[in-house]
């Protein structure tokens, strides 16, 4: 093999190992893309869709920058034993189910936090998506189901678990900071919704 093609190898490997540079998963600032324009508000970083436990909270300055927090989920719950090898099979874990905008001025009405590298209704291949996930200490998911691959690498505490769209299924990975193609969305509630 030719010096040339080493080199590109050891540069592509060097790339692929550099972590990612975005904000934490438990904390972070960053710029919410989609937030009206002149408007404050407030984020709630819910563990469940009945509005509790609040386990984080944000604020949204008129530009959009969101300043955020997260702290130890209330309750845990154990990795399903299935397919997927889980090392160690005790580990625990809680993925956050809302993140709830409000906004200071009580004439707007609120929405919903999507985290993806676009908005787009139907994923298409290529799109990802990402959640919040707590893990009570380091933890690996490996394995397929049908034609999903879960590759997960949790760092104990919070997380962004992420899914990658495939023309016949979807790729796995997690990541303890946001990974650079990946932004906040607010999405404003459609007319005629509560």
């Amino acid at each position: 093999m030719n010096r040339a093609v080493l080199v590109g190898l050891a540069l592509l490997a060097a790339c692929a190992s550099t972590p990612p540079t975005g904000p934490e998963a438990a904390k972070g600032t960053l710029a919410l893309q989609g937030w009206p324009t002149g408007e404050s508000g407030r984020l709630e970083l819910i563990e469940n869709r009945g509005n509790q436990p609040v386990i984080g909270q944000g604020s949204v300055d008129s530009s959009g920058k969101v300043r955020y927090s997260l702290g130890v989920p209330t309750v845990l719950r154990a990795f399903t034993p299935g397919p997927l090898t889980i090392t160690p099979p005790d580990a625990q874990y809680q993925n956050l189910m809302l993140i709830k905008p409000e906004f200071d001025n009580p004439g707007i009405r609120a929405g919903d936090i999507r985290i993806a590298n676009r908005l787009n209704p139907t994923p298409q291949p290529g799109d990802r998506q990402a959640e919040l996930i707590y893990v009570d200490r380091d933890v690996r998911l490996s394995g397929s189901v049908g034609s999903d691959t879960y590759n997960l690498v949790f760092k104990r505490g919070w997380n962004y678990q992420i899914v990658t769209f495939g023309a016949s299924g979807q790729l796995y990975t997690a990541s303890p900071t946001l990974p650079s193609d990946l932004q906040w969305f607010y999405v404003p509630l459609p007319p005629g919704s509560n």
